[in-house]
Order: C-alpha cells, then sequence, then structure tokens
C-alpha cells in the first residue's frame, strides 16, 4: 500500500482517504460509536487542542461505566427534589449507587482510634488558617466522621461518596 497523500507538481494527491471516513461513518454509527471527525490542513498545525479535548472527554466517559459511588443519607426535611432512577442511571451512564446508612457510620465511628484523630488534628492546625479559634471536640467530631466514611469508602471500593445531609 502506497502513501495515503502525495504531493506532484505542487498539488496534493490523495489515495481517498474521504472515501474511506465517509464509508467508516456509517458503520460507526451502527455500531453506536461516539466518534468525531478532525482533519489536518496541509501546511498547518495539527489540531492536538480538539485530539486532546475529545479524548479527555472519551476517557472520562469510559471511567463513568464502572463508577460506583456510596451514598448515605436520604431526602429529609422534604428535599425530594434529590431523587434519581438508579436504573436509568446505570444504563446511560453506567455508575452504580450503592448505599450506607447514616446509624452504621455512626456506630464505626467508636472504632476509630484517637491516634489516627490525633494525627489528623495536628495537621490541620499546622497547616489551615483559622480566622477564629475552632472548638477542638467539634474539629475532633468532623475528623472521626471523615475517617470512618473513609474507611467505608475504601472497604467498599467507592469510586466517591455522596453525603445527603442538610446539615453537611
Amino acid at each position: 500500500m502506497g502513501p495515503l497523500r502525495d504531493i506532484e507538481n505542487g498539488h496534493v494527491v490523495t489515495a481517498a482517504p474521504q472515501a474511506g471516513t465517509t464509508a467508516l461513518r456509517k458503520v460507526f454509527q451502527d455500531l453506536g460509536y461516539k466518534f468525531k471527525y478532525v482533519y489536518n490542513i496541509i501546511g498547518k498545525p495539527s489540531p492536538l487542542e480538539k485530539i486532546r479535548s475529545f479524548a479527555l472527554a472519551a476517557t472520562a466517559s469510559e471511567s463513568l461505566k464502572n463508577t460506583k459511588v456510596g451514598m448515605m443519607g436520604n431526602r429529609d426535611m422534604k428535599l425530594y427534589n434529590t431523587l434519581y432512577e438508579g436504573l436509568s442511571l446505570k444504563a446511560k451512564i453506567g455508575t452504580d449507587i450503592e448505599f450506607f446508612e447514616m446509624l452504621e457510620m455512626v456506630q464505626l465511628c467508636k472504632n476509630t482510634e484517637s491516634k489516627e484523630v490525633q494525627a489528623l488534628l495536628g495537621k490541620i492546625k499546622a497547616e489551615w488558617d483559622f480566622e477564629k479559634p475552632a472548638d477542638e471536640d467539634f474539629l475532633k467530631q468532623g475528623i472521626t466522621y471523615y475517617l470512618t466514611v473513609n474507611k467505608i469508602a475504601l472497604e467498599n471500593k467507592f469510586d466517591a461518596v455522596s453525603l445527603k445531609d442538610v446539615d453537611g
């Protein structure tokens, strides 16, 4: 097979790559592929940003197909607009939602070691700038919740966590 593109007497001569891409369009559409034609113009830089942008979107779309999200909490205080339909979400995007109970998290908090809490508290105090003094017990409670939710996420192999609580 010879080159797809050549220059003869100062004119571009092609082996009909445009016809080939036209033929592929129907095949790609019939297979349900999402695609985009990106072309080069001879003598001009390749459209690398368009290619990078499409590849990034394709990668994000593909990664969602196997995403598992842990969700704690429910629609308290009549927050029914937070509803979603799980089967449609799985079918269209690929994301699974797995619930875990707030009670489970609170009960597991009792197993959180104080040395882990103290280590994170020390890091927060060293790295954060507080505009006003913070209640240390309040910080420890938040750290305990964080460590517990993180443990649940790791054990269940969650890619993300959603906490549905208006007190957040």
